[in-house]
This record gives C-alpha cells, structure tokens and sequence, in this order.
C-alpha cells in the first residue's frame, strides 16, 4: 500500500553550461569596449598576475603571522654522538672530496655533506662536528667506500660515543660533564642515512653509519686503505705491469711517486700488496689476441696504511712505460 505523504519540494540547480544574470552581464560590457580598452585591460590582468607571482616567490616569503619569527634550534639542548659514515660518490662534478675553506659554494664531496647535516640539523657549525675523512680523493676521482666521522645530534642518552646536551639546569652546572646526571631512554634512533640523502645530490649518497667512540677518528683511527685506478686494456702488456707492480709492495721510499709537498719529512710508505686485476674478473691476463679484449677495463688496485699526495696516480701513470723498468 502506498501512503499519503506530504508533497516534496524540490529544487533544481542551474544546468551546466548555464550562465548567471551577472555572467551576461559582463560579457555586454566587454563587447561594448573597444580594441583599445581590451587591450589596455589585459595588460592590466597581467600586471597584476605578475605582482602575485613575484610576491610568493620571492625570497623571505612566510606565511606565518605577523610579529612570529622562525623559532631558533637549540642545538646545546640534544645530546651529541660521534659515528661513522660509509659515503658512496661519483666525482665528475666536483674538485675533490676535501673541502678548501668554509665557503658554501665551494664545489667539493666535503662541502655538500656539510651543508646536508647543517640543513637537517644534524650540526650546528663546521667547527664544532669534529669531521675527519678516511682519505682524500683529486678532483673527478669517485669513491665507494669512504669514511668520514663526524659528531651529530642524536636522541640516545647513554651509549656508545654518546655526550650529554651542554645545556643544563642550575643545580648541575658545578659538575662535571660526565658526572651530570643525564636521563636514559630507549629512544629509536635518528635514521641518517635516510635524512641525509633526501637532501644531498643524486651523485653523493650515504651507504650506512655506525656507533664509535668519542674520540673516534676516521683519519687517524684506519688501518688500511685501498684504492683502485680503472683503465682500459687498450695494448698495453699486463703480464709485465703487474710484474712492475709486485716491486713495489713493502716497505719502500716513494718521494718519486708523489706531488713534492715540503712539509712532508717522511716518504716511507708501507703498501701490503698491489696487482692489476680485470674488472670482470674473468678475464686471462695472456688473451692479447682475444677479439675486443683492448677494450676490457682492468684496474690497478693498491692496498696500504697510508698514501702520499697524489702517490696511486703517479704509480698508474707510470705503467704504460713498463718498458723503460
């Protein structure tokens, strides 16, 4: 059975495509303007249109409210932990991975870490992270696994490397730092690896990160380095490459195999082994006669506690004038 209900009203919106009395209104009035006036009109939209775009565009912009002001980081606040970073680079683009001062525009692997840590707040200033660097590499020299320790802000309290804030209450003030009492949390840790390479270059990436002790540095705490020098097999002769190459592993004087700096009073450098190996690995050393085997790339890799200035590409430059050994 169908009820009696009281009638509905109903009432429907504008079509689409429809237009407003003030709709047609408007397009009388731009119909009845000149060519002139239309033309001084749209110069007058642009105009403006302009101003809006350099207005939020412009540097120092802020939408917050009048009389707020960025709220500093405190940085003396957060408790500190010394780590190392295990950096990955390519180096084209950049003239060396130290930096040369403290300037931000200073094209350097060094100077753009510097400045991620400083972005995410990770450091206050150059001065105070205690960076250090495993090694250096020239300008257009990659890396895959550099080392560089440096402090940073983290959330533990205890734990290895970690320091307490700086900033403390009145009654703490008279004691030393590690006697401070300091809370301990289980608080999850800050991901740098994931924080850092949000903001670095595509071409400088960070692989991992670990715990170290406080006085930990990447410079003077390695034990071995190892460097590797790529180049194509071309004709060069292998076999009595990688002969000249055992020569020079041990203990040895190697002021003519460096950049002659005279501040350096010790030449002696310890290499623990040095070879030429195929960057595929499958490669014979003897197939010279191989079809396309000049264009196999092979590396010349050295392994030491220390380096000279430009010591590994001077012992790669002198390869190829095997001959004159």
């Amino acid at each position: 059975s169908i009820r009696n209900s009281a009638p509905v009203s109903v009432q429907f919106g504008q079509p689409f495509g429809a237009k407003s009395a003030s709709a047609f209104s408007m397009d009388k009035d731009l119909l009845s303007l000149s060519k002139e006036d239309l033309v001084a009109r749209i110069r007058k939209l642009e105009q403006k249109c302009t101003q809006r775009s350099q207005a939020s565009s412009s540097p120092g912009q802020s939408f917050r409210r009048k009389g707020k002001q960025a709220r500093k980081f405190e940085f003396d606040k957060h408790p500190q932990r010394q780590i190392a970073l295990k950096v990955a680079y390519f180096g084209a683009r950049y003239n060396g991975l130290s930096a040369s001062g403290d300037d931000d525009n200073d094209p350097s692997i060094e100077t753009q870490l510097i400045l991620a840590l400083k972005r995410t707040k990770l450091i206050e200033k150059r001065d105070t992270c205690h960076v250090s660097r495993c090694g250096r590499t020239d300008a257009g020299v990659s890396a895959f696994g550099q080392v560089i320790s440096v402090r940073v802000r983290c959330k533990q309290t205890t734990g290895k490397g970690v320091l307490p804030p700086t900033c403390v209450t009145e009654q703490d003030s008279g004691k030393p730092i590690e006697n401070r009492p300091v809370e301990t949390s289980e608080a999850e840790q800050i991901d740098y690896v994931g924080i850092l390479n949000k903001v670095l270059p595509d071409d400088i990436r960070v692989l991992g990160w670990a715990c170290v002790e406080c006085d930990f540095s990447a410079r003077f705490n390695c034990h071995c380095r190892t460097y590797r020098y790529f180049f194509p097999r071309s004709q060069l002769n292998i076999e009595r490459m990688s002969d000249a190459a055992q020569r020079l592993a041990g203990e040895h004087d190697f002021r003519n195999f460096c950049y002659f700096n005279p501040d350096v009073k010790n030449y002696t450098r310890n290499i623990r082994c040095v070879g030429i190996k195929a960057a595929r690995g499958d490669l014979s050393m003897s197939s010279d006669t191989a079809p396309g085997c000049e264009r196999e790339m092979m590396y010349l890799e050295v392994e030491g506690n220390g380096f000279l200035y430009h010591q590994v590409l001077d012992m790669a430059v002198v390869y190829p004038g095997t001959d004159l050994l």
